[in-house]
């Protein structure tokens, strides 16, 4: 099974109620270990957007003028719209990725069109209230995987990629969430643990390269604290449960 199709049969099991989003992605023995995270990072992207896409997919007519099934239509158009690469040359079927290009100039104007009538200045403008809502109450926590790069190596390569390191010890008085404001490009070293990052709420990094590589992992502070509060020593043995 290709990967679109692989996603949209995720998104079956999942309106049935077959198990959990992380279960079937990164706890997917089906799948390669470099493309867990790229699913489940697809996947969260698309159910965010879903409501705009099928919209947009609805008024283009796609499922008229194609024979496509209507889940595999949703991740195929989540990522011709709304992700830099576009469409994976090796995620579906050619003819499919073929048929699903030639759909994409009436695609993007429907998008265009959904925004206008929404009052929607980008792409996250369009995740209903309540997702958005849940997803900014709480900052983004990210870990850096030691085993593969080191603290300053990440914050480096973040810096690279035009985000602004803050140091939170001048912040003089201001809260975090105001120096940390959503949708703002910024991060700081979180002032409790060394190797975590914090963003500001919301922030989205599945499909980053640094945490699609393992560089980086995506974790709330609470579940980070327990090894530093243990601090195991070389060669010891830990049972995480």
């Amino acid at each position: 099974m290709l990967f679109y199709e692989r996603a949209a049969d995720i998104l079956g099991r999942l309106e049935r109620r077959q198990g959990s989003l992380k279960s079937m992605t990164v706890g997917n023995s089906y799948l390669k270990p470099e493309e867990k995270r790229k699913m489940y990072a697809l996947l969260c992207e698309t159910l965010k957007h879903a409501s705009a896409l099928s919209v947009v997919i609805e008024r283009s007519g796609l499922l008229q003028g194609e024979e496509i099934e209507s889940r595999l239509a949703l991740v195929l158009v989540h990522d011709l719209l709304f992700t830099r690469g576009g469409l994976q040359h090796q995620g579906a079927d050619p003819k499919l990725n073929l048929a699903i290009r030639k759909h994409k100039t009436r695609l993007a104007a429907e998008l265009e069109r959904l925004k206008a009538e929404l009052g929607a200045t980008s792409n996250a403008d369009l995740v209903p209230a309540h997702l958005r809502d849940s997803a900014a109450s709480t900052f983004r926590y990210v870990r850096v995987n030691l085993l593969v790069a080191s603290v300053d190596e990440i914050v480096k390569a973040f810096q690279d990629d035009r985000y602004r390191l803050i140091d939170l010890s001048q912040i003089e008085g201001r809260s975090m969430l105001q120096v940390l404001a959503v949708k703002s490009r910024v991060f700081a070293r979180d002032p409790d643990l060394p190797d975590l990052l914090v963003f500001p709420p919301g922030t989205d990094l599945h499909a980053h390269p640094l945490y699609t590589n393992g560089s980086v992992v995506l974790q709330d502070k609470a579940s980070c604290m327990p090894a530093h509060v243990v601090k195991p020593s070389p060669g010891s043995l830990a049972l995480d449960a």
